[in-house]
């Protein structure tokens, strides 16, 4: 080796151990005190996280579960920290039984695209510790919906059901449906079940169970009775269709737009039907108490409506449902409401929708000495 090369290797030693000095030195500076406590944080940061993404209910759902599908809901919220701090109290108990007293936290789930907060953001810009895990909900849930609000004692009567796991549709398996004494098997029609009776003459509760080698779940919705005279309402509404696409690709994605296109066109042309208006309910991936968004259509036969999705969206297939409210001018005349469910999932960006996607939630932990 020249003289060159010689000085080339001296400098680039002396310069690592500039380098090597500059990180103790700094190490030093920071008290022992303070060290032992961010060691502690990172610890019981971890262990907090695998708490709440390992443990599940009787059901199969974790407790981190309930907490994205609120957090998902708060998302669209006008006031979006008002709805954080209403969260499901589980995750909170789990993660302080972990955390020492006085310790102050973020969470939020990313999908590589976006943060979704799961609680209300901190102002704290001073030194924190970290800690990520891998998250995959398991939960299995579903939606049954009469076409009609109402049934005529001695028509026959139809219902859609649609159950999903992990942001992934049901379609194996089979799906038993119940109405008063009647019980039925229903038929796949692409990702929705589809239940026909003959002739129910009891009101109350129509229930959907859907059984395979992986699970089961139940969906339920209530019915009443109701004269429907001669109307051919049924037949209608097997016609109805809501189309869903993405506005830039064949399956939209977080951050893209996604067109619901009705056309109720045969309801409308059925004698003495009035179109009242209608709406499209969306429900979450996740196991759910009740739609994540509505959108409110019109009175036309035919219509669109787009709806942005935010960028910090799940991934996975999302139950929708178009109802349209319809009156009947009958000798009594009725207002009843017509139901249709599907659903339409959201990609990653390549397009293919993931099957049991993966997420990665975030746990920032600090306390107040740490910034002294």
């Amino acid at each position: 080796m020249d003289d060159d090369g010689h000085l080339i290797v001296i400098e680039a030693l002396l310069f690592a151990t500039l380098l090597l000095g500059a990180a103790t030195y700094v190490t030093l500076l920071k008290p022992a005190a303070v060290l032992a406590t961010d060691n502690r944080l990172a610890a019981s940061a971890d262990d907090a996280l695998f708490a709440i993404v390992e443990s599940m209910n009787a059901s199969g759902e974790s407790p981190l579960d309930a907490l994205v599908r609120h957090a998902s809901i708060c998302a669209l919220a006008i006031n979006v920290e008002n709805c954080l701090t209403h969260r499901p109290p589980t995750v909170d108990a789990r993660l302080r039984a972990y955390l020492a007293p006085g310790t102050f936290y973020d969470l939020y789930l990313s999908n590589g695209i976006d943060k979704l907060p799961l609680g209300p953001a901190s102002s704290w810009s001073g030194p924190a510790v970290g800690a990520s895990i891998v998250y995959a909900p398991q939960g299995y849930d579903g939606i049954v919906v009469p076409w009609l609000s109402c049934h005529a004692t001695g028509s026959p009567f139809r219902a859609d059901a649609v159950f999903v796991r992990a942001g992934n549709p049901r379609t194996n398996g089979n799906v038993i449906m119940t109405l008063g004494a009647q019980s039925v098997a229903a038929s796949q029609t692409g990702s929705s079940w589809v239940g026909e009776f003959a002739a129910p003459t009891d009101p109350g509760t129509i229930r959907a169970r859907w059984n395979s080698s992986a699970g089961e779940a139940m969906a339920e919705a209530p019915v009443s009775t109701c004269d429907l005279s001669t109307l051919t309402l049924q037949n209608a509404l097997a016609s109805v269709t809501l189309e869903i696409r993405g506005a830039q690709t064949a399956n939209p994605f977080p951050g893209g737009d996604v067109v619901l296109s009705r056309n109720i066109s045969a309801l409308a042309a059925v004698e003495g039907v009035s179109v009242l208006g209608s709406r499209v309910d969306i429900y979450s991936p996740l196991p759910n108490n009740g739609p994540l968004l509505t959108l409110t259509g019109d009175a036309s036969n035919v219509s669109q409506i787009t709806w942005s999705i935010p960028a910090n969206a799940l991934y996975g297939c999302y139950p929708t449902v178009l109802r349209v409210s319809l009156h009947l001018a009958l000798t009594t005349p009725i207002d009843v409401e017509a139901s249709r469910a599907s659903v339409f999932c959201v990609a990653l960006a390549s397009g293919h929708v993931p099957f049991e996607p993966l997420y990665r939630v975030h746990l920032r932990v600090w306390m107040p000495e740490m910034g002294e």
